[in-house]
């Protein structure tokens, strides 16, 4: 609980936001994503008790997407957010730390094949998959090859149920909780995160991602919608940004930010 800043959403936030390449020196950001997340309140509440009580920015920025607005069990029971709050804490933590970099190739950890399940279609012995994990929680990534159209059949054949569109019911409950609060002095950002322009025509097509009504309703509840420029960002998967055009994208966010949002600006 010490920062101002905590970005929320799935994959694309967990591996496409740097709070470093924000450049926003003088606060502390945390990326707070996780693979499949949903933007449920309980795992919202969690993000927002990351936020320094004292600050005076109190900021989340949510980034929204049709697989976090959608009823899929993944989803709505965040897997991969689930995943750590069971992880040991204290002695045996550090314990299991050690042993998995020490002995990377014996121990497999069924967290890393969750990641790559829930946010690409590629299965990993198709791919080398090139991961640094930061500490204010962002996942820098690539893979070798890079395949922007990579994952557009897994979303298309994920879409084909129901439950993995984007649901009314969902931007409603995130709304409500927005509005909730922005009532109480918090400051709400929401974006829609990058990515290529064909999973973005699928996503408003099959996936029912109605970006103008999110848009309209986001910001009757309060938030502010950050309509960041996403050209000349590279995808290697079809989904997430490339490490570079995450920096990119995220420097112009954090512009934005302390040029709208930031109290004294």
């Amino acid at each position: 609980s010490v920062h101002d800043i905590v970005v929320a959403g799935d994959s694309r936030v967990y591996r496409g936001i740097s709070p470093q390449a924000m450049g926003l020196e003088t606060r502390k950001i945390l990326n707070f994503g996780f693979s499949g997340a949903g933007l449920t309140a309980e795992y919202l509440d969690a993000a927002v008790g990351k936020l320094a009580p004292g600050s005076d920015l109190r900021l989340v920025v949510i980034g929204i997407t049709a697989n976090a607005l959608s009823d899929g069990a993944d989803v709505v029971g965040n897997r991969h957010w689930a995943s750590y709050r069971i992880r040991p804490t204290g002695l045996q933590g550090r314990i299991d730390a050690l042993m998995s970099a020490a002995m990377p190739s014996y121990i497999a950890s069924p967290v890393d094949r969750l990641q790559w399940r829930l946010q690409t279609a590629t299965d990993l012995s198709e791919a080398i998959y090139h991961q640094r994990f930061w500490n204010n929680g962002w996942a820098e990534s690539d893979t070798t090859p890079r395949d922007p159209r990579r994952g557009l059949n897994e979303y298309r054949d994920g879409f084909a149920k129901p439950e993995n569109r984007c649901r009314s019911a969902r931007v409603a409950a995130l709304c409500d909780w927005i509005a909730v609060r922005v009532g109480q002095g918090m400051r709400v950002v929401a974006f829609r995160p990058p990515t290529t322009v064909d999973m973005d025509l699928l996503e408003n097509t099959l996936g029912e991602f109605d970006e103008p009504g999110i848009k309209a309703q986001v910001a009757a509840a309060g938030a502010q919608w950050f309509e960041g420029v996403r050209e000349g960002l590279t995808s290697y998967d079809g989904s997430h940004l490339t490490a570079d055009s995450s920096r990119q994208y995220s420097r112009r966010l954090g512009e934005w930010i302390a040029a709208t949002v930031v109290p004294g600006r």
